[in-house]
């Protein structure tokens, strides 16, 4: 974490702007309020980059050890109702889950499989198959229970039930906050907007409540199909900030940068790394709404 956050920062995060996400490993930056009016920070872009990053790597563990599993154990992957990952300090667990039957509903679910994800190199190991299955510890049944809470609610607000990722961890008094995202379509686009944030009490149960993070109905860009460099853009119909949805978005479809970000009243670009750059004013305001390639 930052330690040289200004003041106007520390009381947007209080304030619980967007969001916090934290690991057993410690607690990632909290995006500021897309209240305040003025140009961004530095301070302010780290932090929405640093949580861009999470939730893409979040979501890139859950893809690529799912596609592992199922090259290797193919027998396996069906019997799978979810997956969650967990965070370490060098290497993530993402868990394969199998809910208990109906008949035993107050059992937690029980572990089929696990495979190691190391988020410096975005890699996954080799599956670790629980013969026995094991029963989830506690913690990684409410971390699952909350995601799956989160990637309901969020379907049911979208009204659709469309393939959706999300990234979750726990808070400070237990609770839960998940940030979903659309997937890629199968025709190669990437959506922008569509995405939310959910709240979910402490036992992972419980939905607390669910916001969305763009304003609008969402885009969907084509992933390939430009000439090198051109940049693709969506705009914000409210707030002053790219989300950190945009980020991770980009970071997970990196064709996609260099992507612009047009607010009411500022431009930003993000790379493919998920570096955002201020670009200054928005000189036709007015066009804000929804974009595509310019």
């Amino acid at each position: 974490m930052r330690s040289n956050r200004s003041r106007r920062t520390r009381a947007a995060v209080a304030a619980g702007a967007l969001g916090l996400l934290l690991s057993a490993a410690g607690a990632a930056p909290v995006p500021p309020d897309d209240g305040e009016e003025g140009p961004p920070s530095a301070d302010e872009l780290a932090a929405i980059e640093e949580l861009g990053f999470r939730i893409a790597r979040h979501i890139e563990a859950h893809k690529k050890a799912a596609t592992k599993l199922a090259d290797m154990r193919d027998e396996i992957a069906p019997l799978v109702d979810g997956t969650v990952v967990m965070e370490g300090k060098t290497a993530w667990r993402v868990l394969f889950l199998k809910e208990p039957p109906p008949q035993d509903a107050r059992r937690g679910p029980v572990v089929m499989a696990r495979i190691d994800y190391y988020p410096a190199a975005g890699e996954v190991g080799q599956p670790n198959m629980m013969v026995p299955p094991r029963e989830a510890p506690a913690a990684t049944a409410s971390h699952y229970r909350a995601l799956q809470v989160a990637l309901v609610a969020a379907a049911r607000a979208e009204g659709r039930p469309g393939a959706l990722s999300g990234a979750v961890s726990r808070i400070q008094g237990g609770r839960f906050v998940v940030h979903v995202m659309s997937d890629a379509t199968e025709d190669g686009h990437a959506r922008f907007g569509g995405d939310s944030l959910a709240r979910i009490a402490a036992t992972g149960r419980q939905l607390e409540e669910i916001q969305p993070l763009h304003a609008g109905p969402p885009i969907d860009l084509p992933i390939a199909g430009r000439s090198a460099g051109e940049p693709t853009l969506h705009t914000h119909a409210e707030g002053e900030r790219p989300t950190a949805t945009d980020v991770a978005r980009v970071i997970l479809e990196p064709r996609l940068a260099p992507h612009l970000v047009l607010t009411p009243n500022f431009m930003y670009r993000i790379d493919a790394t998920g570096r955002i750059t201020f670009l200054g004013i928005n000189p036709a305001p007015a066009a804000g709404g929804r974009a595509g390639t310019p």
